[in-house]
């Protein structure tokens, strides 16, 4: 019989409960331990996921003490995900952490050189990028049956500003990191030699309002990938709910008409070539923390260190940071 793989939860949002959710289903694994400061946070998240009252914890190091614990999943607000990141590799922890990785690049680099010293398993927690439905998508650009690239572009918007970090950056960080990062792996699975993306783009921002935290709750920027295509992205954490991600060819175009950041267990896309259009519906086990976690699950188990693409890479988590930045970058320099 498989040894059951204990995990603990750093956080109690909603989040790590929509984690906690698919975790009961993935074998072998148990939701063993969990850390909150919030005292009454941390004994209703126990009281829902059985979670033993000798492991209830209100400080980290407290969870990190615990022998029995293999794997961390990281669900603290992302401008403080890189010391919660050092800590769990220096206890020698296994580390799933939520997007966005952080939100500068000296502490990206910080903490991602915590985990190769300490030579423990990371992963960023962009969870659609386990899921079918995108490795569909992947495989059907990879045929060519929409020629090259052109373009893509892309929207996410969602009324989340309440519900924010104000010390978090703001909606490049909240919600860009999901588009930027899609962008990033699609030129990554299909130009496998291309290297680093440091020299491959420039980012234009061609509009943005900011908060009285001086946050960018909304903006629109394009990313030009030199001798490739180029990438229209909108975010926005004040309007409604929408998403759109459309990649356009040379010889046709692909349309997620589900949401790409949040497939589930039968998500569409259309393909338009050859002047018809066909849709695919994509059918899978669950959704994307589903697979996610069960991935990492084998990843750990297997002594891995880290994920293979199309899930993030530590140096694909640290190139999909320079993507933010330099957008962020960009929004300070807009007039």
């Amino acid at each position: 019989m498989a040894q059951v793989q204990k995990w603990g939860f750093i956080g109690t949002s909603l989040i790590s409960e929509k984690m906690a959710n698919d975790l009961i289903n993935v074998e072998n694994t148990e939701l063993a331990a969990v850390v909150s400061r919030s005292k009454d946070n941390l004994q209703n998240f126990s009281k829902k996921y059985s979670i033993n009252a000798e492991n209830q914890y209100q400080q980290v190091e407290q969870l990190l003490e615990d022998p029995t614990i293999s794997v961390i999943y990281i669900a603290t607000p992302n401008d403080v995900h890189p010391r919660d990141i050092i800590k769990c590799a220096t206890a020698g922890k296994n580390i799933l952490c939520e997007k966005s990785l952080s939100v500068d690049m000296e502490s990206t680099y910080a903490c991602l050189a915590s985990v190769k010293e300490n030579n423990v398993f990371f992963m960023e927690a962009l969870m659609y990028l386990h899921h079918p439905y995108i490795h569909n998508i992947l495989d059907t650009l990879k045929s060519g049956v929409i020629g090259d690239i052109e373009n893509i572009s892309a929207t996410y918007a969602a009324e989340i500003i309440q519900y924010t970090n104000p010390t978090g950056k703001g909606v490049i960080y909240d919600l860009g990191c999901y588009p930027v990062s899609l962008v990033y792996i699609i030129i990554m699975e299909l130009h496998q030699n291309i290297g680093s993306i440091e020299d491959l783009f420039e980012v234009t921002t061609r509009s943005c309002n900011q908060d009285s935290h001086n946050n960018f709750i909304e903006t629109d920027c394009t990313y030009s990938f030199k001798d490739l295509f180029t990438a229209d992205i909108s975010v926005s954490e004040t309007h409604k709910s929408d998403t759109v991600f459309d990649i356009v060819g040379t010889k046709g175009r692909i349309h997620c008409v589900s949401n790409p950041w949040m497939p589930d267990i039968d998500s569409t896309f259309t393909i338009e070539s050859n002047g018809s259009t066909r849709s695919v519906t994509v059918e899978s086990e669950g959704s994307a923390y589903y697979y996610q976690l069960k991935n990492t699950r084998d990843y750990v188990n297997n002594g891995d260190k880290e994920a293979n693409r199309p899930a993030p890479s530590v140096s694909d988590s640290i190139d999909i940071m320079m993507l933010l930045t330099q957008w962020e970058e960009s929004c300070k320099n807009f007039e």
